[in-house]
């Protein structure tokens, strides 16, 4: 949300005018916040003046430094543990603080998305820090020579190894369907393997062939296995999250051109649940 301000107004002003039916209280917090910004430079005294011909913008919420996790930085990409509840981006219907929003914040500069992962799954997420490494990235994600391993916790007993392959299609509201009939939507498949299970649940090691939206959620739905917490696809179990975590992301680095693996643990109430039910799992 911005405006193009047409004659000199403090700043407090000019966030009235930006935004009219926004309380007084509510004004001066997005300044303290940080969330204002004249012409792209973050302003935090309401009393000062903003001059004819600026741009004034609300910025979204930061998250909490200590929310986000960064596992490593270069000059090329950033890699990050996401946790749940976050967009990786935000979106026309979303507008809560996101990684990618975060990530803008703190270099100040234009920030690739190379893919995403769901608000409820927490794991390792890629970005690139300048076009040259996005578009190398964004290639070996298309020729899927990117590795992403996850884990998730499922309902029911399966008994061996395999893979969901199905067509995917999303409605118009935003909720993604499976199906069988090869004319019917786009082509999903996903690797999985048994690193546990209890009386009726299942640890499944889980690997993309491809990376449609919702595509894990989905098939282990469709294929009688919804996901613990998912009660969008069909879940009857409650949870804290959804027990989808990304642990394991593989690429070829864009600048050295050398096989890079990063892997981060499942979440705290994963971790628990592992514990609970007397379950050791590792690679």
């Amino acid at each position: 949300m911005k405006i193009i301000i047409e004659k000199p107004l403090s700043l407090f002003d000019a966030v009235q005018v930006l935004s009219p039916d926004s309380s007084k209280t509510t004004i001066r917090s997005w300044i303290k916040e940080g969330r204002i910004c004249v012409d792209n430079e973050v302003r935090t005294d309401q009393k000062d003046i903003v001059c004819t011909g600026q741009t004034v913008r609300l910025g979204m919420r930061k998250p909490k430094s200590d929310t986000l996790d960064i596992l490593y930085e270069d000059k090329d990409i950033v890699i990050v543990n996401k946790p749940s509840g976050m967009l990786s981006v935000s979106t026309n219907f979303e507008k809560k603080s996101c990684v990618h929003g975060f990530l803008k914040e703190r270099y100040k500069n234009k920030v690739y998305v190379i893919h995403r992962l769901d608000q409820e799954t927490s794991g390792v997420i890629v970005f690139a820090l300048n076009e040259k490494a996005y578009a190398f990235l964004k290639e070996e994600l298309k020729m899927r020579l990117v590795s992403r391993e996850y884990l998730a916790i499922v309902e029911g007993i399966i008994e061996k190894k395999g893979t969901w392959e199905c067509n995917l299609t999303e409605d118009s509201s935003y909720r993604v369907h499976a199906s069988l009939d090869p004319a019917h939507g786009v082509k999903a498949k996903t690797h999985y393997e048994i690193v546990g299970h209890g009386k009726d649940f299942s640890v499944l090691k889980v690997h993309l062939e491809t990376g449609k939206k919702n595509q894990i959620r989905v098939q282990a739905s469709f294929f009688g296995h919804p996901i613990l917490g998912d009660a969008k696809y069909g879940s009857s179990r409650k949870f804290l999250h959804i027990a989808l975590h990304a642990k394991k992301l593989s690429f070829v680095h864009p600048r050295t051109k050398k096989l890079v693996t990063f892997t981060v643990e499942p979440p705290p109430f994963m971790q628990k649940f592992f514990e609970h039910n007397h379950l050791s799992i590792t690679d």
